[in-house]
Formats: C-alpha cells, structure tokens, sequence
C-alpha cells in the first residue's frame, strides 16, 4: 500500500514560525530578539526591537496579556521567560517614559523619508482613536499619508484611558505614547462622532481619499 507525505522545504520563514514567541504575538513582536539583546547588555537596541512593530510598547510592557510567554519553549522545561517584564524594563529606559524618547532612534530619518513616498501627503481618515485607530494612524504616517483621527469621546485612547483603571496604567504613558503619534504629523479631533458630527460623504468632501 502506497503511502504519501507531507514534505516542507525549510527556508527562513520556515525557520521564523519555529520561534513560538514570536508568532503567538498579535503584532509579531521578536520577542527572543529583544530578550537576547536584553541578556547581552544591549538596552536600547532591545527597545528599539520592541518598539518598531509596535507604537504601545511602553503600554504592553505594564498590560498586555503576553501571550509570547504563553508559547515560550522554556516553560517546557521550568518556566516561561518574563517578556513583558523584560519590555517594560527597556521601556523605562528609552521608551516614551523614560523621559528621552526619541523617535529618530527607532525609525532613522533616511528611513522615514523613504517609505514616506509611499503616501506622498494623500490625506487618510481614521475613525476611533482607540488602539487600532492609532496604531493604524503611526503607520499610515510613516508612510508619508496626512492622518486625520476622528474620535467619539472627549479624550484619545479608547479601552486604554476608558477601560484601564490608572493604577494599572497611568495616564501619563498613556499620553506620551500618544503623544508620539501625533509627532509623526498626526491629528486628533475629539467629540467628533460617525453619523452625528461628519458622514463619510463629508470626509470625501473634504478630500479625504480613504477612510
């Protein structure tokens, strides 16, 4: 009786999913690279690992559910790796709380102004400046879009400011990795609601050639 296998070619993202704690991340977050980095006394390379994927690095290193630890291969043998402690350690070094972030160290400048022909300056709406809606709006910037953040409430953020209590995040983090956003050339307008304040009709209108 014949028989048929499944036979897989390894290549480099073949490679990549073997390393669990970094497909489990939502973002893709190389977590093993930044806790080497971390183990080798390179901090502020282990931040800058960190943070490029994502914006809220200051945010998860204090929140985030970490499933990374959840598929950490060490924990087959004792425990898993404390990652998101590892990443709040950076953070508080050179991360938005630290008090000497600087974008330029994450993302170069010859960088940033490559990928920004991408957008060459289209103007791009985003509704809901919650997590996704700012995450959205950081990478929409760096690629040269003008990003326009339409928020309900009074207040940016969404579930971070809204559903966080502060003791658990304090507004202030909460802020500054906002705050970096908008440095990209980013704009929030509060108490601006779908369907009662503006229609999609009218950000059309206005020139906006996506939302």
């Amino acid at each position: 009786m014949s028989r048929t296998y499944h036979v897989v070619l390894p290549d480099v993202e073949y490679f990549e999913r073997q390393v669990l704690c970094r497909t489990g991340c939502p973002v893709q977050t190389d977590a093993g690279g930044y806790v080497q980095a971390i183990a080798e006394g390179r901090h502020e390379d282990a931040y800058i690992i960190a943070r490029r994927p994502n914006p809220f690095a200051s945010i998860c290193g204090r929140v985030c559910a970490a499933p990374c630890e959840a598929k950490c291969r060490r924990k087959d043998i004792d425990a898993a790796v404390a990652i998101r402690a590892l990443k709040r350690f950076v953070c508080e070094q050179h991360g938005v709380d630290s008090g000497h972030f600087d974008l330029d160290t994450v993302y170069p400048t010859a960088q940033r102004i490559e990928r920004a022909k991408l957008g060459n300056g289209r103007r791009v709406a985003v509704v809901g400046a919650g997590p996704a809606g700012l995450g959205c709006a950081h990478d929409l910037a760096l690629m040269g879009f003008k990003v326009t953040v339409f928020e309900a409430q009074s207040m940016a953020g969404g579930m971070l400011t809204l559903g966080i209590p502060q003791y658990r995040l304090p507004r202030e983090i909460i802020q500054a990795e906002i705050q970096a956003i908008v440095d990209l050339g980013v704009e929030i307008k509060l108490n601006s609601r779908l369907g009662r304040d503006f229609s999609l009709a009218s950000l059309k209108q206005d020139g906006f050639e996506a939302i």
